[in-house]
Parts: C-alpha cells; structure tokens; sequence
C-alpha cells in the first residue's frame, strides 16, 4: 500500500465528489464541530488530484465543517490517482464510518491524545 504525501491545501482547492454517504447525526457533527474549533483537524482528509484541484475521498464531514468554520487550508494526505476502485471504498469506509462506534476516549488515545483530567461530574 502506498503512503499518501502530506500536504497543507487552500480549502478553495477542494471539492466533494458525488459518492453518497450517510449523514452524520447532529450530535455526531456538533461533536466533530467543537473537536476541530478547539484541536483543529486531526486526521488530514484523504484526496487524490483532480486537473488543477483535488477529489476529498475521506473526510467529507470534516472538509464540511471547515468551510462552515471558515478555515482557508487544510492537511490532506494527496494519493495518486490509480485504477483500484476497491482502495477507494477502503479508505472512505475505513476513515467516515469505522470512527463513527468508536467513542471519543477511544478516539482521542487513537490519535496520540490523552485525557489530562478527569472530566467534570
């Protein structure tokens, strides 16, 4: 598997392709909102070249919720555009639904961050 080239890009530079996905359930992207407003974006979004721009192939809620923010650049991880469909599937079920059941403890020590205290009761 090839590894994809980190990248800062204009949010301009973007666009969504027409793969439909479930929506996220409003507590879902309200959480997601307030992770990126007080972490920023975490995981790069996923994206392969497009003519002069770039297809988002993982990370649709969060390139949605950085346009609502306002935000003008974004990490991505750039792959080659290649002929194997199925990788493509991979990385959007693997990225947009897999974190979906998992919770945000799990999610956090998953991406290197730890609770520093106990939350408030």
């Amino acid at each position: 598997m090839t590894h994809g080239n980190f990248v800062i890009l204009s949010l301009n530079s973007l666009r969504v392709d027409n793969q439909p996905m479930p929506d996220m359930k409003d507590n879902q992207r309200a959480d997601l909102e307030n992770s990126i407003c007080t972490y920023g974006i975490l995981e790069p979004l996923q994206v392969r070249k497009n003519g002069a721009g770039y297809i988002v192939k993982a990370g649709r809620n969060r390139y949605a919720i950085a346009h609502k923010l306002g935000l003008e650049h974004v990490p991505c991880l750039v792959y080659e555009a290649d002929d194997e469909p199925e990788r493509d599937v991979a990385i959007e079920f693997d990225t947009e639904i897999f974190r979906r059941h998992l919770d945000e403890e799990t999610r956090l020590k998953r991406q290197g961050w730890a609770r520093t205290t106990s939350p408030a009761k």
